[in-house]
């Protein structure tokens, strides 16, 4: 299967390659990872990567992909689909229920959503994620950031509430309470309640410093939410990834991020269900 030609980045077309240029990139990049990280990745793994990025591009990615996914427990495996967190793109027995995009221009003057749960980059109309080297078309609202306004509802609630139904941080956003917490109060209005303006710059700075996200955001979820802080922190990740790279995380988005809910719900299955607030919020609904 060819590379697909992705307008972001300046690729090399690979159709009709050589097998032993193709084996080449996939040695090169062994050698790389082996050097850098010290791991290999399985073959499949280097299949995908190769059909979207160059070498050089990959090498990159791989090593980023691995900070943040990869065997952590076990530095000295192999690099896989599964470890990954990857989706294979060729199981046809993974359910797809959403409509295939890849053919499709999207409108670059159709950037629409609602400012306070906006991608950073809709709200500021540019890709706030590029490559040294690499061209970029003009910016187009696809798939992957309705996905992270999704995200952006997700740490709204986690922020503001204090537990299920309406229940709100009162006493921490109250400057007459003792438990009045000022960085909460500051961070609210510079994500969700503040001018337009002001709420690209807030998110334009996120971008800026990705990697700190959970330091500044996530770390001011309200506890009862605590099960959800390794979610928000994957799905933030994959989501950069996706727009920096372009690659199987942009256009496979649905899929992981489906993937990381579905396991997150498995998760808190197995955490015990002494939930007082919960059952008492299930019974003011009865």
């Amino acid at each position: 299967m060819p590379r697909r030609q992705v307008a972001c980045v300046k690729y090399r077309p690979v159709a009709g390659q050589a097998p032993l240029a193709l084996l080449e990139e996939h040695n090169l990049l062994q050698q790389l990872l082996k050097r850098s990280i010290g791991v290999e990745a399985e073959n499949n793994v280097l299949d995908t990567a190769l059909k979207w990025v160059r070498p050089e591009d990959a090498y990159g990615y791989f090593k980023i992909v691995a900070k943040l996914f990869g065997p952590s427990n076990h530095p000295k495996s192999s690099l896989s689909m599964t470890n990954l967190g990857w989706v294979n793109i060729e199981d046809k027995t993974q359910p797809r229920s959403w409509p295939d995009f890849a053919n499709c221009e999207a409108d670059p003057v159709k950037c629409i959503g609602i400012i306070p749960f906006m991608s950073g980059e809709v709200i500021t109309m540019e890709s706030l994620h590029t490559i040294p080297g690499s061209s970029y078309p003009p910016f187009v609202h696809e798939a992957i950031h309705d996905i992270k306004s999704l995200l952006w509802v997700l740490v709204c609630l986690c922020l503001i509430q204090s537990g299920p139904g309406i229940k709100t941080r009162h006493e921490e956003l109250d400057k007459n309470s003792p438990l009045f917490d000022p960085k909460l109060q500051d961070l609210i209005p510079h994500l969700f309640e503040g001018s337009q303006k002001e709420i690209e710059t807030t998110k334009r700075g996120l971008h800026r410093t990705w990697t700190s996200f959970e330091e500044q955001v996530i770390m001011h979820f309200h506890p009862y939410f605590d099960p959800l802080k390794p979610l928000v922190l994957k799905w933030w990740n994959t989501v950069i990834l996706g727009y920096r790279y372009c690659a199987d995380k942009f256009y496979n988005i649905h899929s992981h991020i489906l993937c990381l809910i579905n396991k997150t719900i498995d998760h808190i299955k197995t955490i015990p269900d002494n939930d007082k607030a919960k059952q008492a919020e299930l019974d003011h609904r009865k």
